[in-house]
């Protein structure tokens, strides 16, 4: 708060056991840095696509404590760097993860018309089995690994 509302608030009696309040004549450096206003976000994210399904980000979640109505405890995510859809599929077990995968490609691949080019994921394991790694090489699918 600044000093001036400081000093309208104690002349006031607004606030109860506080200090007379006097506005200094010259401030420190240290109080005018504070108070400069941070830089403004961007309002726009840069996409590292050029194209939709050129990079997918894709994340498994949970155990969550609570069910879904179908009994899920799970869900996995998948992202679009380009257009940023995101899809969620509910799994029972993390074991799913990879069959989802399958039908999710299968899905967007026929509605676009693109391919996915290559998907991103931690390296938590439900993405790393030689069997999902062969399949990405079948299909021409770059899987880039982040840390988890």
């Amino acid at each position: 708060m600044n000093f001036k509302r400081l000093s309208m608030m104690s002349n006031n009696k607004i606030v109860t056991g506080m200090y007379n309040v006097q506005q200094p004549s010259k401030v420190c450096d240290s109080c005018c840095e504070s108070k400069q206003p941070r830089k403004s976000y961007n309002t726009e994210i840069p996409t590292k696509s050029l194209a939709t399904l050129n990079l997918v980000y894709t994340d498994v979640c949970g155990p969550f404590e609570k069910f879904s109505l179908g009994g899920s405890s799970y869900f996995v995510s998948f992202i679009d760097d380009y257009t940023r859809k995101v899809w969620i599929y509910l799994l029972s077990r993390k074991s799913e993860a990879f069959l989802t995968f399958k039908k999710f490609k299968v899905m967007v691949e026929t509605q676009s018309g693109n391919k996915i080019q290559r998907l991103k994921s931690d390296g938590g394991g439900k993405y790393t089995s030689h069997e999902f790694k062969k399949f990405c090489e079948d299909g021409g699918i770059i899987h880039e690994i982040t840390p988890p």
